[in-house]
């Protein structure tokens, strides 16, 4: 059982290494923020067409 979760261990160490190394855990910020703004439009945008559709209901 030692044996196994040493291997696993290492395997992940490996993993998260060349991970790091091929850039795979960078943020960019720059992109969030636009998503994020992208996504608050989108929902203004249907909260709007709701509240219409209700009203005229």
């Amino acid at each position: 059982m030692r044996s196994f979760l040493a291997v696993c261990f290492v395997l992940a160490a490996v993993v998260l290494g060349v991970g790091y190394w091929r850039g795979w855990f960078l943020v960019d910020r720059d992109q969030i923020r636009e998503d994020t703004q992208k996504a608050v439009e989108q929902i203004k945008g249907t909260s709007e067409k709701i509240s219409d559709k209700i009203q005229d209901d």
